[in-house]
């Protein structure tokens, strides 16, 4: 019987998010049957706030990607074309890297 692997992507778009969720990725990371990588996006690609790279970094996460998207103002206009850009990049993602 052959054991396929298998492909999880965890999405984050903020640090306080991903420290909530960064000892379920440290754990899938080290499953040899799951690829796991990790996605960017949001508040983490804001220059000052560009201490989620180095906690990867930290944790040694091989597989991550980031995603920027434009940040205009919250109008509703606004807020569904990054919406839109952001599963377009997302999608994109996925077909290059068959997750």
């Amino acid at each position: 019987m052959t054991l396929y692997k298998k492909n999880i992507c965890i999405i984050s778009s903020s640090r306080a998010e991903f420290g909530i969720i960064r000892n379920l990725a440290k754990s899938l990371i080290k499953l040899k049957p799951i690829n796991t990588e990790v996605v960017l996006i949001g508040s983490h690609n804001i220059q000052t706030h560009k201490k989620s790279v180095n906690e990867i970094n930290d944790l040694n996460i091989k597989k991550f990607h980031q995603i920027n998207l434009p940040n205009k103002n919250d109008l509703p206009d606004d807020i569904l074309n990054r919406s839109s850009l952001l599963l377009k990049k997302i999608s994109k993602l996925f077909k290059k890297k068959k997750l």
